[in-house]
């Protein structure tokens, strides 16, 4: 008897959590109003992809709203650097930095003229995977993101491109002081096979500012861009 009571008890309590899953736009909110709270920061991660390996540098300064991502090649000579402003980010990033849901939205959604009452309507689920429980999107222009469900950060994107199935993953969440997690490995599967990954070196807020702002592009500049298609390419385009 006492067993089965168990059970029932359990039987409502999965079913009261699934009761309310919040819409896209709320957790876009939510993710916003978090972000406000990072005002510069820098990072730095050892890309791998094959028997190549990369070193990453990101800076990001909240008050132009821009980043300079530079990245060296294993002799540690410069191969490029990136320079762009938050309206160019690239979905997850969005997620990590914007602070404009409206912006967060229409690059997740990939439109712009999607009402509120159509927001609404995206089918959404609370799931589970790889011991992580997420709020779960399946997005209009097809695939699904996955958002951790306390905090509403990207923990992971399934996206279709050039006819193949990618998974972009973001594992090992490591508190800040800004109340923010931030992933320490950022990954990119194909089929179930590891195209790229990031894991981090080393973190902090002191971002070179002046080295940002020296002057603030209205669109993305590089210099020496990645090859086109290539893994590295494909990581700075998803996670950046």
């Amino acid at each position: 008897m006492k067993r089965l009571s168990f059970c029932f008890v359990v039987l409502w309590i999965v079913q009261s959590a699934q009761a309310w899953v919040p819409d896209l736009s709320f957790c876009a909110q939510e993710a916003a109003q978090k972000n406000a709270s990072l005002k510069t920061y820098r990072t730095r991660y050892k890309v791998t992809a094959g028997n190549q390996s990369y070193q990453e540098t990101l800076f990001f300064d909240r008050s132009s709203e821009l980043f300079r991502i530079q990245v060296l090649g294993e002799n540690g000579k410069e191969l490029f650097v990136i320079r762009k402003p938050m309206s160019e980010l690239g979905v997850l990033a969005k997620w990590m930095f914007d602070t404009s849901s409206a912006r967060i939205l229409r690059n997740t959604l990939g439109a712009s003229d999607m009402q509120p009452d159509d927001v609404k309507k995206i089918p959404a689920r609370l799931d589970r995977a790889r011991g992580i429980v997420a709020w779960v999107y399946t997005l209009p222009k097809g695939g699904e993101m996955w958002l951790l469900k306390d905090a509403f950060a990207p923990f992971q994107y399934l996206f279709e491109k050039n006819g193949g199935s990618y998974e972009a993953l973001l594992e090992d969440f490591s508190q800040k002081k800004t109340g923010y997690g931030f992933a320490r490995t950022l990954s990119i599967y194909r089929s179930g096979e590891l195209v790229v990954r990031g894991t981090l070196i080393d973190s902090g807020f002191d971002a070179d500012v002046g080295l940002i702002k020296t002057s603030k592009p209205l669109r993305t500049e590089v210099s020496a861009p990645p090859e086109e298609g290539s893994a590295l390419g494909l990581w700075l385009k998803i996670f950046r």
